[in-house]
């Protein structure tokens, strides 16, 4: 839910799409969002229960507050595939549509990481372990090497400026980004 500079992403779980559908449970989503907005986080999530009961009395099936956050800055795109992969995604210079066309990219493609500066030494230890087993039987000159293209490869896949942007494979997200002279502030990917 975008306001100004300002964008809440929160999460109303149900057990049904049906349920996910009703204008009720859209509504009461809708006004968390904006008292998110207005209240902040923790208000929210104080008087959620209160306005999410109601509904669960009427149409008898258990709803809960899931995650809150407020993004903050713009141009910002939000992308939602199917009510159940949604990300947002704020943008430093740029526009509001290449802002929705990364958040669209995000859903598809679901990086774990924003750059390779994001990828924790225990990200980066796990996956070498297991690379290392697969070079094992190389020479050891080669092995460094074989096993540096190995993590690359592997860590371009889940690293968002590193892949290849879904509307234009030939290049990636990375030079997408720097052709419109704009960056990436923040993003949030939520599945559910």
């Amino acid at each position: 839910k975008p306001a100004g500079n300002q964008t809440a992403v929160l999460v109303l779980r149900c057990e049904t799409d049906f349920v996910a559908k009703n204008e009720d449970f859209i509504k009461v989503a809708n006004d968390l969002a904006e008292m998110a907005l207005s209240d902040g986080i923790e208000a929210t999530k104080a008087k959620a229960q209160e306005m999410i009961d109601p509904l669960v009395q009427k149409i008898g099936e258990n709803m809960a507050l899931g995650e809150v956050s407020i993004l903050d800055g713009n141009p910002t795109g939000v992308y939602n595939h199917n009510g159940k992969n949604v990300a947002v995604v704020v943008l430093a210079n740029g526009d509001e549509a290449l802002a929705k066309d990364i958040a669209m990219h995000i859903t598809a493609m679901k990086p774990r990481f924003l750059s390779k500066d994001e990828i924790s030494p225990v990200d980066m230890e796990n996956a070498k372990s297991v690379f290392e087993e697969e070079v094992g039987d190389k020479p050891a000159e080669m092995k460094e090497k074989i096993l540096e293209g190995k993590l690359n490869a592997y860590f371009k896949e889940f690293t968002l400026l590193e892949q290849n942007f879904i509307k234009n494979p030939e290049k990636t997200v990375e030079q997408i980004l720097k052709e419109s002279g704009a960056g990436v502030a923040l993003y949030e990917h939520v599945m559910i």
